[in-house]
């Protein structure tokens, strides 16, 4: 139920753009690190755009540190920034039932090795509760990718 409440409010809030606005966060919001520390820090030197972290509560500390600009996750202002942000910077797998516009460009940065199977590579996935052909069809649409054009 509440799951079906914030992919609703996503959905109506990306309806409202703020295309200055770019959204990071790493490791489910209790770093900052990885990835998304570095394009952060690139586009902070390099770029006018609004940048703005997910935490998670109790981990807003690390970011006071770093004078890091953040809203805490599931929050007003949460709610506010990340389904209307541009762009999501993100380097682990969000929910199913996070929605996000088409609008909206998802830089997905896990890391690992080209030999690694990942996202879509997957023959077989050991999720609980997740099938290949469900979680397929998720990573697909979070890409914006026709159903038919991967396999």
């Amino acid at each position: 139920m509440i799951e079906h409440s914030i992919y609703t409010t996503f959905k109506l809030l990306s309806k409202l753009p703020n295309k200055n606005l770019i959204y990071f966060e790493s490791f489910h919001g209790k770093q900052y690190s990885d990835n998304p520390k570095a394009l952060y820090e690139y586009l902070t030197e390099h770029s006018d755009a609004q940048l703005i972290w997910g935490v998670k509560k109790g981990y807003e500390h690390i970011f006071q540190q770093h004078n890091v600009p953040y809203v805490t996750k599931f929050s007003m202002k949460w709610f506010l920034a990340m389904p209307r942000a541009k762009a999501w910077v993100i380097n682990t797998r969000t929910p199913d039932w996070l929605y996000k516009s088409p609008r909206t460009t998802y830089l997905q940065t896990w890391h690992g090795t080209p030999l690694k199977k990942i996202g879509l590579d997957i023959s077989n996935v050991k999720m609980l509760g997740k099938i290949l052909k469900i979680t397929k069809m998720a990573l697909k649409k979070k890409a914006n990718v026709g159903i038919s054009s991967v396999t």
